[in-house]
């Protein structure tokens, strides 16, 4: 019983760290107002003259616009044009294995595993562009907010030649890297292979959240140097505050939950 109190303990502090770091999310969504690119590049512009060059512009800015990339990634999965993107291919198979039972035989069973066979995540600097021009953005660190476009199990044994729909994509199994390299162990069965793929696409609506700084004589919105939050999501500026806001209440019910629940167990089992 005690174990489970400190336990509970211990999950009620971790609560209040996570309640914190929404709570400061959330503070900065709401302190920083949005700019726009224009006012962004002449600001840096302005400053960098009256300093004789670039490098002294450095703010925690808000930016709101869409992606714009000349050169964009392609999805792994979906095949999708984007600036980022995180994909995983995860089996799902039966295990054999023999245990002794209370009588002392030896019994048969199965019981169900995963395993990741593939998994890949690219970024690249892309654009954020609204009706006054564009900013570039380094993704490098930040907490992304991606669109999931594939999430998809698919029954049976991938073997190569395959063919594999997601809506309107088709494609093959052959020479994916994972049917080659990936050999089920024996006394397993292939139950199916799960697919998910998350993006963030062009041309869709961004929120940008970072520090604006021309150290690198162009200026570029990334991770904040000192204290900030680097946040780069497809949901609105109101939507992302809701969020927390709803998740800030949960996980302050759960804190205290947790803590109470803790804190009982434990001083019970110091009176027993």
């Amino acid at each position: 019983m005690v174990y489970v109190g400190l336990f509970s303990l211990v999950f009620a502090g971790i609560l209040f760290f996570v309640k914190r770091s929404e709570e400061e999310k959330l503070g900065y969504i709401k302190a920083i107002e949005t700019s726009n690119c224009r006012d962004l590049i002449e600001e840096a512009k302005a400053i960098a003259d009256r300093m004789g060059k670039p490098g002294h512009f450095r703010r925690l800015v808000e930016l709101k616009g869409v992606i714009k990339c000349d050169n964009p990634l392609i999805s792994e999965v979906a095949k999708q044009k984007c600036v980022y993107y995180s994909m995983s291919v995860t089996r799902q198979y039966e295990e054999t294995y023999e245990e002794t039972d209370a009588q002392g035989k030896v019994v048969r069973k199965t019981r169900k595993k995963t395993d990741t066979v593939a998994s890949n995540t690219q970024s690249l600097p892309f654009y954020v562009e609204d009706s006054t021009g564009k900013v570039l953005i380094n993704p490098n660190g930040a907490e992304l907010d991606p669109v999931r476009i594939i999430d998809k199990f698919e029954p049976g044994e991938m073997t190569s030649g395959r063919t594999i729909t997601f809506g309107d994509v088709s494609f093959s199994t052959t020479g994916l890297p994972f049917i080659t390299t990936h050999q089920p162990p024996a006394g397993h069965r292939t139950l199916g292979y799960n697919f998910t793929e998350s993006i963030l696409p062009l041309d869709r609506k961004v929120y940008v959240l970072g520090e604006a700084s021309d150290a690198d004589d162009e200026l570029v919105i990334k991770i904040p140097r000192d204290k900030g939050r680097f946040i780069i999501s497809l949901k609105s500026e109101e939507e992302l505050m809701a969020a927390s806001a709803s998740g800030i209440k949960l996980v302050t019910m759960g804190m205290i939950v947790s803590g109470l629940l803790g804190l009982g167990l434990v001083v019970l089992s110091i009176i027993r």
